[in-house]
């Protein structure tokens, strides 16, 4: 008969092992290559076949005409949008793994807002009923004041990925936690927080 603390220890240690071996698991591009920090890629929208492709990831001045701006989708298919680029919380470059804080941040994009084109998610809006993602948010400093600036890549399924915003830089706050997907409104198609994600893939840029 085991007794309550070896089965503690084998349970607490089956949950480490768990979660180091999600952290270890690379992001891989459209061409199986590792995810990198700071390497330019675009982001597009993909079906559960990754070679069907349709368009990319922009930065938008908000169908109120104010800032922050929006991210959105591009309209048309196949038009790549604006490269990005991610960072870690921790500051170090290299592999992008999957289920890690990481910022995203559109590398060329201008902001007529004079803003970092970081994402984060932005206030609640009433009107539409959603959170949707914005630029205007900081770039690494991860805490209680950032949570709103982290996501993580995910495994959407066996040939896509997806966007979540579940910070873990602040295990003592109380976050949202909710996957990435698309608000179609006023003819702008606005990535914000939902229970349908969008699946993505990456493409490399010039860098």
């Amino acid at each position: 008969m085991k007794s309550p603390r070896l089965e503690f220890s084998f349970l607490f240690f089956a949950f480490i092992t768990k979660q180091l071996s999600a952290a270890t698991i690379p992001v891989l591009d459209f061409t199986g290559e590792k995810l990198l920090t700071g390497t330019e890629y675009y982001i597009l929208s993909t079906f559960q076949d990754p070679a069907k492709i349709c368009s990319g990831l922009n930065i938008f001045n908000g169908t109120s005409k104010t800032c922050p701006l929006n991210i959105i989708q591009e309209q048309l298919e196949f038009q790549k949008g604006v490269a990005l680029t991610f960072s870690h919380a921790d500051d170090q470059e290299g592999v992008v793994y999957k289920s890690l804080d990481l910022n995203i941040k559109f590398s060329t994009a201008e902001s007529i807002c004079s803003q970092p084109t970081v994402w984060r998610v932005g206030d609640f809006e009433i009107s539409t009923g959603q959170w949707f993602i914005t630029g205007n948010g900081v770039e690494r400093n991860p805490g209680a004041q950032t949570l709103e600036s982290w996501f993580k890549l995910e495994k959407n399924s066996v040939n896509t990925y997806k966007i979540r915003h579940c910070p873990s830089v602040c295990s003592s706050c109380v976050s949202l936690c909710s996957d990435v997907g698309i608000y179609s409104g006023g003819g702008v198609k606005r990535l914000a927080l939902s229970h349908t994600p969008l699946a993505i893939t990456f493409i490399k840029g010039k860098k």
